[in-house]
Formats: structure tokens, sequence, C-alpha cells
């Protein structure tokens, strides 16, 4: 028996191509018959059955049977652990709370919101409240810090104006922002009389400082 590279026996690579629809060629080498190869040694193990005794079906049968018992308590164990987290899934329904914990979040923000509510319409009436008691600079510090609270209200905004506007009129001071706050209400809001009022009432102001200069 030759040998080529790779370990590979000569004999592969002296094999014909079969033709089609040949008979199944001769294999090349050196080979067994199966009937000699009965009592045939193959790495000090025979070919035959192996016979057991008594005591080593005895040994196999009680390996196959602790096998099966080890199966069985396995098979329990898991059981058990499911049955248990069904069990506990069924008593504290953690969906369920996660649904109060989102409702509870839902409230909390329309309290929350409620509460900037109230906050800024007491800041509103103080403003309105010192205004009218001729406490202007307390009353933009209150329409101030309403306006902090939603920006773009015409209520605080207007009562804002109103307070520049008198502290221009009265004490000569934010002329300025009276006229650029005026300026935004009106053009937001061009149907407003009172605005246009107000800011004929500035100008005339202004206009009259400008007059006593000259």
């Amino acid at each position: 028996m030759g040998y080529m590279g790779f370990g590979m026996q000569n004999w592969i690579f002296r094999q014909r191509p079969r033709r089609a629809f040949s008979k199944k060629r001769k294999s090349f080498g050196d080979t067994v018959p199966r009937k000699v190869a009965k009592d045939f040694y193959i790495s000090g193990r025979t070919q035959k059955d192996p016979v057991y005794g008594d005591q080593d079906k005895i040994y196999y049968l009680g390996r196959i049977r602790n096998r099966l018992f080890k199966d069985k308590i396995i098979s329990l164990l898991i059981s058990l652990i499911l049955l248990s987290i069904g069990v506990a899934l069924y008593i504290y329904q953690p969906w369920k709370h996660f649904q109060i914990s989102n409702e509870e979040f839902i409230a909390q923000q329309i309290k929350a919101i409620q509460e900037q509510r109230e906050i800024f319409q007491m800041s509103v009436d103080y403003g309105n409240y010192y205004l009218a008691s001729g406490e202007i600079a307390s009353a933009i510090n209150e329409f101030k810090h309403a306006l902090k609270i939603f920006a773009e209200n015409q209520e605080a905004n207007e009562g804002l104006a109103r307070a520049y506007l008198e502290d221009c009129l009265t004490n000569d001071k934010n002329c300025e922002n009276a006229s650029v706050l005026l300026d935004s209400l009106i053009a937001k809001y061009p149907y407003n009389s009172q605005y246009l009022s107000y800011k004929i009432s500035l100008e005339n102001k202004l206009e009259n400082e400008l007059r006593e200069s000259f």
C-alpha cells in the first residue's frame, strides 16, 4: 500500500472514472472481506457484539433508572418554578401597579398645571390691586412674575403695559417699555380700541415733553 502527499493512499489517485449506467467498479488496494472480519481486531477491540453479564445489566439498568429519576426531578422543579411565577404574577399583578403609577403621574401633572394657573391668577390679581393703589413698582413685579408662567397671556401683558404707561405718565419712567409693549399688543389685537387709546396717551405725553424741551 503506497501513500501520496498529505498522507493519502496511492489507490485513491489510480481510480478510473465510472461510465454512465455501468456496474460498480472494483476498489483497489488492500481490503478485508466482511466474512473474514468477524473476528478481526481493530485497535485492540473485536467486532463481535459484547456479551453482558447479570451484574453489568443490573449496573446499566440502575444508571438508566437514576437518569430517568433525575429527569423527573428536574421537570418537577421547572414546573414548580413556573407555577410560582404564575401565582406571583396573579397575586401582585405588576401591570396594574404600572397603570396606577401612570395614572398618578397624569394626576400630578394636572395638579401642577392647576397650581401654576392659581399662582398666575394670584399674581395678576395682586398686580391689578397694586396698580389701583398707586404702587406701580409692585404692580410691575407681579405682572412680570405672571408672565414667567404664561408669557403669551393677554391679561398679564395688558396689565404690564398699563403699569408701564402709568409709570411713564406719573414718574417719567418706563416710557420706552410701555411703547414697545403697546406696539406688540396692537399688532396682535389690532381691533382693541383700548390699546390704541393707551398708545395715543403715551404719544401725547412724549410730544408734550418735546415741546417743553424747546
